[in-house]
C-alpha cells in the first residue's frame, strides 16, 4: 500500500504573511546578522512628539453601559433631535452623548427635576 503524501500542517496553512518575515529575522539572528533597522521619527527636545499626551491632560474615564426604557414618542423625539443636531453642527454626535448631557443637566437642578417628575 503506497504511503500518503505529506501535507502542510495547520501552521503552514494559516500562517500570517508577516510570520515568514519574523522567521527569516530569527534565522538572521541565529547566523549573527542583525536585521536592517528602519529609522523612525526622531523627537527633539524642542519639539515634543505629537503622539505623547500632554502632562496636564487627564484621560477621560470610559463610559459605562446602562439600559433604559423609553416610550416610543420619546425615542422618536430623540431620533429627530439627533438628526437635527448633526445637521446644524456638521459634526458626528451620538445619541449617547445627547442623553448623557440631558441627564447631567437634569441632575444638577434636582428641584426642577422633581417638578418635572411630579407634574
Amino acid at each position: 500500500m503506497p504511503k500518503r503524501p505529506d501535507l502542510p500542517g495547520v501552521d503552514a496553512l494559516f500562517r500570517r504573511p508577516d510570520a515568514e518575515e519574523a522567521e527569516r529575522e530569527g534565522e538572521e539572528e541565529d547566523r549573527g546578522e542583525a536585521p536592517e533597522e528602519t529609522p523612525g521619527p526622531v523627537a527633539t527636545e524642542e519639539e515634543p512628539c505629537a503622539s505623547e499626551p500632554a502632562e496636564s491632560a487627564e484621560p477621560e474615564p470610559r463610559p459605562a453601559k446602562f439600559t433604559f426604557y423609553f416610550t416610543p414618542g420619546t425615542l422618536d423625539a430623540l431620533e429627530l433631535a439627533w438628526f437635527e443636531l448633526r445637521r446644524r453642527t456638521g459634526r458626528k454626535i451620538s445619541k449617547s452623548e445627547i442623553v448623557d448631557r440631558i441627564v447631567w443637566t437634569s441632575v444638577q437642578d434636582l428641584d426642577e427635576l422633581e417638578k418635572l417628575l411630579t407634574a
